[in-house]
């Protein structure tokens, strides 16, 4: 172990202590969506509800949002004591995200190392400690202080260890997400019919 002036602590010998903007960056191109146009719609409810997108026509989106890109990491900015993250693994141009959303993207490192450290306990309370109020019961973290946050990056091979591991672990929980979603559904199509008697248990 290796004192770090900037942290303040040990940490491994051989790894370095960068700010976060070195190893990630902001996507906020902006767009207002179209009525007829069918959109893929990351916004808060959706997360709340179900942490998966909500499939809307432009006509129901009543204010402008960000493109987001594939392999992007949304973290609410919005009361950031409740944390809000979501990776978007597979996007395209009608993938849209709510302005409350802060759209980072990898640059230079496996973007499941970053997730890792946008989920992280530490980044969380930074984020917290951030925070200001604009009203009395809504607190938002300022985007220009997203990415001055200290990371500690280690040599790559760790890092890449580190991301194939955590590769498998975010597939998996992507996959039981739609399948509860299927469920979900599944659930609301057949309740009404088992009650009136329209369908049983045998069928």
């Amino acid at each position: 172990m290796v004192f770090s002036p900037i942290l303040g602590k040990d940490i491994p010998e051989g790894w370095n202590v960068i700010p976060l903007g070195n190893i990630a960056k902001m996507s906020t191109e902006s767009i207002s969506p179209q009525a007829g146009i069918i959109y893929k719609h990351y916004s808060i409810p959706a997360f709340d509800d179900s942490k998966l997108p909500v499939i809307e026509d432009g006509a129901e989106i009543d204010s402008s949002k960000y493109l987001v890109p594939s392999n992007t990491i949304l973290v609410s900015k919005l009361n950031p004591q409740f944390k809000r993250i979501w990776l978007v693994t597979a996007a395209d141009n009608k993938s849209i995200c709510s302005t409350e959303f802060l759209p980072f993207c990898n640059n230079g490192v496996p973007v499941e190392y970053l997730y890792g450290v946008l989920n992280s306990a530490a980044y969380h309370k930074y984020m917290i400690q951030c925070s200001s109020s604009s009203t009395g019961s809504r607190k938002r973290m300022p985007p220009e202080l997203c990415l001055t946050y200290n990371v500690i990056l280690p040599p790559e091979s760790i890092m890449n260890l580190f991301s194939n591991k955590l590769r498998a672990v975010l597939k998996h929980m992507s996959e039981t997400l739609y399948e509860n979603e299927t469920l979900r559904a599944t659930r609301t199509h057949l309740l009404p019919l088992l009650m009136s008697g329209q369908a049983t248990i045998s069928d």
